[in-house]
């Protein structure tokens, strides 16, 4: 059933999340204190209990040129001494008739574990999104970056710099942001390139640039880090992985989606 955001259900709700998933209460208080209160939340209580749940945050995605408005289907979770009862399955046949009933488009998400893929595909789930690991040899670079950008240039930047692209809204983002940790987003200095990076860290966590400089791009990027190598998560590449599924619920998208052809980095599953 759809729950309203009511505070009174906050303790049964994080009691789940911690069960399940192992979480902190700090971690999971996240959530409650940032978007909680603008998610659509399905859950099924027993007694007073709240023993599955899911929430759906708002999330756009760009195709062939076209926005299209959808949910991304986040933490769920079901008592282990609720499984194999249906629940969860009813869920998300509720959450997805309620997207039709709201005009979305699409339901998204990214399953925790390898196994869940084929769970979710049951439920017409298509693996319709991707991202590309590229690992490189540390290089001297003389290239220099800007002081970190605010959410709102990343934002404007990372939807000029990608195409056919799941998107994030801006509260959903920050949460993103706040989950993982990292919040630095540098701008290269004099040209059209972005990326988020954690100084000492031997990864850059998403790497925006245009396709045509894609190739100078990865060869001078500099490293914040000793490391050797460095792993960069990019719409480019060669090394490209299934990373998320979606739903189609509009007619449009239903005839017309491509497997794999959506790119998503920042997620939460």
């Amino acid at each position: 059933m759809l729950l309203e955001c009511y505070e009174k259900y906050i303790p049964s709700l994080r009691n789940l999340w911690h069960k399940v998933f192992g979480d902190e209460y700090g971690y999971i208080d996240l959530f409650f204190d940032s978007i909680y209160f603008k998610s659509k939340v399905f859950a099924y209580p027993v007694n007073g209990k709240i023993v599955s749940a899911f929430y759906l945050l708002d999330c756009k995605i760009r195709f062939e040129n076209v926005l299209y408005d959808g949910y991304y289907l986040y933490a769920a979770a079901t008592d282990p001494d609720y499984r194999k009862k249906g629940l969860m399955g009813s869920l998300i046949s509720e959450g997805q008739a309620f997207a039709e009933k709201e005009g979305k488009d699409f339901i998204s998400l990214v399953p925790g574990n390898a196994a869940l893929y084929d769970y979710y595909a049951k439920f017409g789930f298509q693996t319709s999104m991707y991202k590309c690991l590229n690992e490189y040899e540390r290089k001297e670079s003389n290239v220099s970056v800007s002081e970190p950008a605010f959410l709102d240039e990343y934002l404007r930047q990372r939807f000029s710099l990608t195409s056919n692209a799941f998107l994030w809204e801006k509260d959903e983002l920050r949460y993103v942001f706040d989950c993982f940790g990292y919040y630095d987003i540098f701008p290269r200095k004099n040209e059209t390139c972005f990326f988020i990076a954690e100084k000492n860290d031997a990864e850059i966590k998403e790497l925006l640039c245009t396709k045509n400089a894609e190739r100078k791009t990865f060869d001078n990027l500099p490293f914040f880090s000793e490391c050797d190598k460095i792993i960069i998560h990019s719409q480019y590449g060669n090394n490209k992985i299934p990373f998320g599924m979606i739903l189609p619920i509009n007619q449009k998208l239903k005839r017309q989606w491509s497997m794999s052809d959506i790119y998503m980095n920042l997620a939460l599953d």
